[in-house]
């Protein structure tokens, strides 16, 4: 009797640390899994950070761009103001000159004999 109760108890104990190694090698694969989860999210944000990296670069190459085509537009309208400038300037000149010679004629045509025909 004593041994049946002896075999009993160590079937009892061997069923319950069946049952706890059932239980260890479950966790052992949920933190499997989740470690693989968590690897292939790593993975995920790594290329998303490189992709970021990537755009990042992208923008401020396109900046540096952006901001080179300014410095130039603005070379340019310094250049087309100054252009602009001479040009009314020469204008001014021309109008004068243009005025001083039709007073200039105007005085000769006065000064002139009439003609009679």
């Amino acid at each position: 009797a004593a041994d049946a109760e002896l075999k009993r108890r160590a079937a009892a104990a061997a069923e319950s640390a069946a049952a706890e190694a059932r239980r260890i090698e479950s966790t052992r694969d949920q933190l499997d899994a989740r470690e693989a989860d968590l690897s292939a999210r790593e993975e995920a944000a790594g290329v998303a950070h490189r992709e970021i990296g990537e755009r990042s670069a992208a923008l401020d190459a396109r900046a540096r761009t952006l901001d080179e085509r300014q410095s130039e537009l603005e070379v340019e309208r310094t250049t087309m103001t100054e252009s602009t400038r001479g040009l009314r300037s020469d204008l001014q000149q021309l109008d004068e000159r243009l005025a001083s010679g039709a007073a200039e004629a105007e005085r000769a045509a006065d000064a002139a004999p009439e003609r009679v025909e």
